[in-house]
């Protein structure tokens, strides 16, 4: 199995600019290729409920040497991804579109962000490596809108604040409106700010 060097994890933690980032407990995963075979989806889960049980709450899924290069090529891989990992029946209209919804996996729940070499530079989605990928998988209790009791207003507006002057400090352009989406359409993300969310579960897209 394929592995990536702690200089490769630091510079792909520093690159991709993700606010948990520095704190992260993360686990690793590298896929050859950007198929996806039962061996490589027994691979990932597996590697999931390990990083689980030894306490951390990041998985980094790594795909090298891939052959999509549009953003539209990777919408159904991912959709066709997520399908794998949890029943279909979550992945529906008015379960997606809830405010938090978050992919469940062994009484866990992720965040999932998506990168990739197709979107454009200062973009908080593009990869570092123009033949890689990456599936970020976070566990959903990281996050400061999980905790109990849930954050006020202010409180909200002043997180949302941090993370756009974090990314503004990574010389990456950060759209306000993921803020307002349902957490489901910023798994994965459009190319350029202003453009519409992408219901990456409907295979129309």
């Amino acid at each position: 199995m394929d592995s990536i060097s702690e200089t490769e994890l630091q510079t792909i933690i520093s690159e991709t600019a993700c606010p948990y980032g520095s704190q992260a407990k993360l686990d690793t995963c590298v896929w050859s290729t950007e198929n996806i075979t039962d061996i490589k989806l027994q691979e990932l889960s597996d590697g999931l409920r390990q990083m689980l049980n030894k306490g951390n709450d990041h998985m980094l899924l790594m795909i090298r040497d891939i052959q999509r290069h549009s953003l539209s090529e990777w919408i159904p891989w991912f959709r066709d991804l997520l399908i794998q990992l949890s029943p279909p029946s979550y992945l529906k209209d008015e379960k997606l579109l809830a405010p938090r919804w978050y992919l469940p996996f062994d009484n866990h729940a992720f965040f999932i962000a998506f990168f990739a070499p197709c979107y454009p530079e200062g973009h908080t989605r593009r990869s570092y490596h123009p033949e890689t990928a990456l599936v970020l998988f976070q566990e959903k209790s990281i996050f400061p809108h999980a905790q109990h009791p849930p954050l006020t207003a202010e409180a909200k507006a002043a997180m949302q604040t941090q993370v756009r002057k974090f990314f503004a400090a990574k010389g990456k352009e950060y759209d306000a409106a993921y803020s307002y989406w349902p957490t489901a359409l910023r798994f994965i993300v459009p190319e350029y700010i202003g453009e519409p969310p992408i219901h990456w579960w409907d295979p129309s897209e």
